[in-house]
């Protein structure tokens, strides 16, 4: 219902999906793409074919939009095909994905080659990475690129770790990270680094299962 409002899920802040959600149940009522008002009765109007499988692979949707006497208006496939990519169907039959071929300045298909790249040069992984990635874009768009990824893992890392809730689904789960925060942010430092040297794995596991719980509860 948000992306037919014409939101985005980078965009769009998660703490007022739940608000607008229960806007547009109550209204009955949705702004197509912020353009256009239509009326939607969810259940009638919204219906998913949850058992229906694609031709091209199972990780598939098809869109179809009917007027208001139920005639198909436009229809259209679209697959994800591994790596965060979208295709449509057209390119889905046209073998569009291939493996990018494009020449770096540092090749390597492993851990081991990278390593050896890194000691052979006197370069830091990251060093090397960001070189790599240089072929692509200007370094400015990557460091801009990585300070967005980092900001919105920090997000979800911090609201995970203040939501208190049970996770959609019939199961009844309840969220475990804000306890877990809890807990270790009331071990005082001195003590921290003295008495428990697993700490830092705590607090990575904490961070792994608070944004685990912040996805299931998007869904």
């Amino acid at each position: 219902m948000l992306g037919l409002e014409g939101e985005a899920p980078e965009s769009i802040d998660p703490n007022i999906i739940p608000t607008k959600l229960a806007q547009i149940r109550e209204a009955g009522k949705l702004s197509l793409l912020g353009l256009r008002e239509i009326e939607l009765e969810e259940k009638k109007h919204l219906i998913f074919h949850r058992r229906q499988t694609l031709s091209y692979r199972s990780n598939g949707m098809r869109f179809t939009a009917y007027d208001d006497n139920g005639k198909e208006i436009y229809s259209k496939v679209y697959y994800s095909v591994g790596g965060g990519f979208v295709v449509n169907e057209e390119a889905a039959n046209a073998d569009r994905i291939k493996e990018d071929d494009t020449r770096l300045p540092y090749p390597f298909k492993s851990a081991a080659e990278l390593l050896g790249l890194c000691q052979q040069y006197d370069l830091s992984i990251s060093q090397l990475m960001l070189e790599n990635e240089k072929t692509w874009r200007s370094e400015q768009e990557i460091r801009d690129g990585l300070w967005k990824i980092w900001e919105v893992m920090q997000e979800c890392v911090h609201n995970g770790c203040q939501h208190e809730s049970v996770l959609p689904g019939g199961m009844k789960v309840k969220r475990r990270a804000v306890e877990l925060y809890r807990k270790l942010s009331s071990k005082p430092d001195d003590d921290l680094v003295l008495h428990d040297h697993l700490i830092v794995t705590d607090w990575v596991n904490l961070y792994a299962l608070a944004v685990n719980e912040e996805n299931a509860a998007a869904w």
